[in-house]
C-alpha cells in the first residue's frame, strides 16, 4: 500500500486514532470492539474507520482465513457492506470499499469509498467465520460525511470531487437584494479529544447593479386641511443611484408634472391630493405608487335625488336621497319642506303613500364638523287621475220649460284633466252630447233625461253621479180626462200634469164640490208630473156642467164635462156575478194587456144598508200577459171578472206603463177598473190588501201597463 493511497484514504479524518482508542477499546480479553466514537470525511471521498478486536481465549482458534467483516448501519441494522464479496460480487455491497486490516492478527480496519453524504448514520461491527465464531460487537461508530457549505443557503449547488480535492457550485439569480451581500464558502471538522472544531471559509462581497426599485413616497400620515401645504418625499433603491425625478399630479383622468427634484411642496385640496414620483438611472425607471393624501373639507356638492324617473302618482312610495361629498363623512343630514324642518333625519326621507299633502318644494342640508351645505330645491308634484268629479248645473233649481241650461263638469286632477265627455241617459239609451268642460241645451217639460260627464287625464278617468233637471211648467189638463155612466150612477176623471205638481178642485154650478154620502172624490198620482182625480156619484138628469179646475204657483187649467151627454158603460156581463157568502179569491182572466210581472187583485163586500162590511183578502194570481187584451177607448178589456162573494162591490187592477221594474218607463199611472153589480152605487169604498196597502180609486185604464202590488 502506498503512502499516496493512504494519504487519499484518510481524507477528512480528523481523528487522533489512539486516543481514540483508549477511550472506547478495552483490554479485557473479550468480546470487544476497538472504534473511534465519530469519523468525518468530505462527502464523496474515501473515509477509513480504524477497528480492532479481542476474542475470549477460546475462539482464537476459530480465527481463519474464512472470517469476513460484516458493517451494519443504523437502527434497522442493515447491512452494508460484507468483506468477502469481491470482484463483479462486490457491486452487491450497499457502501464500496474493502477490508484492509488482517483478521488473524484481529485488525478489522475497513475503507469506505466515496462516501454519500446521505449515509451518515451510526456503523455496527460483525465477525462471522465459517466455524462457531460469528459475533455482532455492541459497540458502535458514527460516519459523518461532511460537506461544502454556503452562507447564506441559496440557489442551486453542485459538487464534484477529485483525488484530493472537493469543489461546491452556487448559482442563483442576482437581485437588487444581493447588492453588497457576503457570501461564504465553509466548511468545519469536528475534532475529538479535546481539540476545538477547525472552519475553513472563503468569503466575497457582491456588487449588483439595478434599476430603481420599491420606490414610495413619504407622506403625511394625520389628516390635512384643506388649502394646508404638504412635503412629499420621493424614496427608491437602485445601484447606482437614481439621477433623475419627476413629480405628477393626477385629477381624475388629467395628469400633470408638478415637480422634478426629490421632495416637493404643494398646497392640497379635495380635487388636488393624488400623486405619484418617477425616479430613473442608467438601468431603467420606476414609477411609485399613487398616495392620496387625507384631505378633510366640509360638505360639497349636496344634491337630491328622487329615485323615480316619471311623475309620482298618489299613493304610491317616494325616496328622496341626499348626496354629498364630506371628509369627515356627513355626520348629520336635516330634511326641508317649503323651507321649514321635515323632522326627519338621515340621507334618505322615505315617504310611503304619497298624496297631495305631500306637494311642496324640499331641500336638505348635509353637516360635519368642518361646515355644512344645503342641497338646490326641488318640487315635489304628486300627480293622481281624475276625482271628486261632479256637474254642476246653472241656473240651480227647478227650470223653466224652454229655457237654456249649462251643466259644467268640475273635476280634479294632476295633470289637470284635458277631456270631457257628456252623456244624456234616456229611455235606458246612452248618447255621447258634448265634450268639453260645459254643455248647454234647452229644457223640455216631462222630461226625465240624466246627464253625467266623464273627466279624463294620463292617469285615468272618473264619472260624475248622474244629474236630473227639474222643468216647470204651468198645469195643463190632458185629453184623456173623462166621463161615464154606469147604470145610475157617473164616474168622472181629470187628469192633469204640471211642475209643481198642480193641485185639483171640482165644481158643480160654480161651487166647489165636496166629498158626501152621494159624491165621492179622490185622486191617484200618474207619473211624477200627472195626476187623476176622480169623482163618482149618483146621477142627476138635470146635472149641471161639471168643471175641473188644476192649479199651481205657474198657472191654472181648467175643462168642463157634460155629464149628462157622457157615454155609457158596463162593466160586469150577468154571469159575472157569482154566489157566495164567504170570502174568496177572485179570478181574473185578461188578455192583451201590456206586459207586467205580477197580478193582484182585492175584493170588498157591501153590507145590506149599503155599509161597508169586513173586506175580504184575496192572493192574486198570475197573469198571462200575451194573452191580455188592451182596453178599448171607453170599453172594458175582453174576458170576464168573477167574484165568488155575493156582494162583490168591485176589484182593483193597479196598471203601470211599459218599463217598470228596471225598462223604460215614462209615466206611472196607477188606474182602477171598476165594474159594480146588482146596482151598487160605487161609493169609493176602500178594500185592504193582505200586505196592509190602501185599495185606490176605481178609474179607467189608458194606455197602461197592468200592475197590481202583490199579497203575502
Amino acid at each position: 500500500m502506498s503512502r499516496d493511497q493512504l494519504c487519499n484514504w484518510v481524507i477528512g479524518y480528523q481523528v487522533d486514532v489512539t486516543n481514540e482508542l483508549k477511550i472506547v477499546g478495552s483490554l479485557c480479553q473479550k468480546w470487544a470492539v476497538t472504534l473511534p466514537q465519530k469519523v468525518e470525511g468530505l462527502s464523496g471521498s474515501c473515509v477509513v474507520i480504524p477497528c480492532s478486536f479481542t476474542l475470549p481465549p477460546e475462539q482464537n482458534k476459530h480465527l481463519d482465513d474464512s472470517c469476513k467483516v460484516i458493517w451494519k448501519r443504523g437502527f434497522g441494522r442493515t447491512k452494508v457492506f460484507d468483506s468477502s464479496l469481491a470482484g463483479a460480487s462486490a457491486s452487491l455491497n450497499v457502501l464500496q470499499g474493502s477490508l484492509t486490516g488482517n483478521l488473524r492478527e484481529k485488525n478489522c480496519t475497513t475503507v469506505f469509498n466515496n462516501l454519500p453524504s446521505k449515509h451518515s448514520d451510526s456503523y455496527y461491527f460483525r465477525l462471522e467465520c465459517n466455524s462457531p465464531l460469528k459475533f455482532n460487537f455492541p459497540n458502535t461508530v458514527h460516519i459523518t460525511a461532511q460537506v461544502l457549505s454556503w452562507t447564506p443557503s441559496k440557489g442551486d449547488i453542485e459538487e464534484s470531487a477529485e483525488r484530493r480535492s472537493l469543489t461546491s457550485v452556487l448559482n442563483f439569480t442576482a437581485s437588487h437584494l444581493h447588492n453588497g451581500q457576503k457570501i461564504s464558502c465553509n466548511i468545519l471538522y469536528n475534532r475529538q479529544g479535546g481539540k476545538s472544531d477547525l472552519l475553513f471559509e472563503k468569503s466575497l462581497t457582491l456588487r449588483v447593479n439595478y434599476p430603481p426599485n420599491n420606490t414610495s413616497i413619504s407622506s403625511p400620515v394625520r389628516p390635512m386641511r384643506e388649502g394646508s401645504w404638504v412635503n412629499l418625499t420621493c424614496n427608491t433603491n437602485a445601484y447606482p443611484a437614481v439621477d433623475s425625478y419627476a413629480w405628477y399630479k393626477v385629477a381624475g383622468d388629467q395628469v400633470s408634472v408638478v415637480g422634478s427634484e426629490k421632495r416637493l411642496s404643494t398646497t392640497i385640496s379635495d380635487v388636488d391630493r393624488t400623486f405619484y414620483c418617477k425616479v430613473s438611472n442608467r438601468y431603467g425607471t420606476q414609477n411609485s405608487p399613487i398616495v392620496h393624501i387625507d384631505v378633510q373639507f366640509s360638505p360639497k356638492d349636496t344634491t337630491l335625488i328622487v329615485n323615480s324617473t316619471g311623475p309620482t302618482l298618489e299613493g304610491s312610495s317616494v325616496s328622496l336621497f341626499c348626496r354629498s361629498r364630506a371628509n369627515p363623512p356627513v355626520a348629520n343630514y336635516t330634511w326641508y319642506k317649503d323651507n321649514e324642518e321635515d323632522g326627519e333625519d338621515g340621507s334618505i326621507l322615505f315617504l310611503s303613500s304619497v298624496n297631495t299633502s305631500h306637494n311642496g318644494d324640499y331641500h336638505c342640508e348635509a353637516k360635519n364638523a368642518l361646515g355644512d351645505e344645503s342641497s338646490a330645491t326641488i318640487q315635489l308634484d304628486i300627480q293622481y287621475p281624475p276625482k271628486n268629479t261632479s256637474v254642476r248645473v246653472d241656473p240651480t233649481g227647478p227650470v223653466l220649460d224652454g229655457s237654456s241650461v249649462t251643466l259644467t263638469c268640475t273635476s280634479i286632477g294632476n295633470p289637470a284633466v284635458l277631456n270631457f265627455t257628456w252623456f244624456r241617459v234616456a229611455a235606458r239609451q246612452i248618447k255621447v252630447v258634448g265634450s268639453k268642460p260645459d254643455f248647454t241645451f234647452n229644457v223640455t217639460k216631462l222630461s226625465e233625461d240624466q246627464y253625467y260627464c266623464e273627466a279624463l287625464n294620463v292617469h285615468g278617468a272618473e264619472y260624475s253621479e248622474p244629474a236630473s233637471i227639474s222643468v216647470t211648467f204651468a198645469p195643463e189638463i190632458l185629453p184623456s180626462s173623462r166621463c161615464i155612466k154606469i147604470l145610475s150612477n157617473f164616474r168622472c176623471t181629470c187628469d192633469g200634469q204640471g211642475n209643481p205638481l198642480p193641485s185639483m178642485v171640482w165644481e158643480l154650478a160654480g161651487e166647489p164640490v165636496n166629498p158626501s154620502p152621494d159624491i165621492t172624490v179622490g185622486e191617484v198620482p200618474m207619473g211624477i208630473f200627472g195626476i187623476r182625480n176622480v169623482i163618482s156619484g149618483r146621477l142627476d138628469k138635470n146635472m149641471p156642467s161639471l168643471l175641473c179646475y188644476s192649479v199651481n204657483s205657474l198657472g191654472s187649467d181648467s175643462f168642463a164635462f157634460n155629464v149628462s151627454a157622457s157615454e155609457t158603460q158596463l162593466g160586469f156581463s150577468t154571469v159575472s156575478l157569482l154566489t157566495g157568502s164567504a170570502a174568496g179569491a177572485l179570478g181574473m182572466l185578461v188578455t192583451n194587456a201590456p206586459q207586467v210581472d205580477v197580478t193582484h187583485v182585492s175584493e170588498a163586500t157591501l153590507g145590506e144598508q149599503g155599509g161597508r162590511s169586513k173586506p175580504d183578502t184575496l192572493n192574486g194570481p198570475n197573469v198571462d200577459f200575451d194573452k191580455l187584451q188592451t182596453d178599448t177607448e171607453g170599453e172594458l178589456g175582453e174576458g170576464d171578472i168573477r167574484g165568488l162573494a155575493s156582494k162583490t162591490a168591485y176589484a182593483e187592477i193597479d196598471l203601470h206603463p211599459r218599463g217598470c221594474n228596471g225598462e223604460d218607463a215614462k209615466e206611472e199611472e196607477n188606474i182602477a177598473n171598476t165594474a159594480s153589480a146588482e146596482g151598487s152605487v160605487i161609493d169609493g169604498l176602500a178594500g185592504q190588501w193582505q200586505d196592509g196597502s190602501t185599495l185606490k180609486e176605481i178609474v179607467d185604464t189608458q194606455d197602461s201597463g197592468l200592475h197590481i202590488p202583490e199579497s203575502e
